[in-house]
């Protein structure tokens, strides 16, 4: 059931993950900013953030003082070194494919000639 309302909703766990350290990493701290940034509905958010702190990859700080404070969340070296590898597995599984725009026709074509394989060799 739970793998369905990922499906639908159009980003993966991998991904939701990358986008919340990513976040906390760039100085959002708050929950609420956290979810508005990253496009996570709460109830997963808030689950996603709970098995985040229980791995070590953040860290959950609680103000001291009035009744309601709010809680704060920032990324541990740990969470650094996540972020990092999990970067990098996101560039393997999606390269970014650059293709240099010919200039001309004649380049257009050149390019064609130069990067196409002889049937032959197919």
């Amino acid at each position: 059931m739970i793998r369905e309302k990922t499906m639908l909703s159009g980003k993966s766990s991998f991904k939701r993950h990358i986008d919340i350290l990513t976040e906390i990493k760039n100085g959002e701290i708050l929950p609420t900013r956290i979810m508005y940034k990253t496009a996570i509905s709460w109830n997963i958010l808030r689950k996603m953030l709970e098995n985040l702190t229980a791995q070590g990859i953040i860290e959950k700080k609680t103000p001291e003082g009035n009744k309601r404070s709010k809680n704060n969340y920032t990324i541990t070296k740990k969470g650094n070194t996540a972020l990092n590898y999990l970067n990098k597995i996101n560039e393997l599984m999606n390269p970014q494919k650059t293709i240099k725009p010919p200039t001309t026709v004649t380049t257009t074509l050149d390019h064609i000639v130069e990067n196409t394989e002889p049937l032959w060799r197919r």
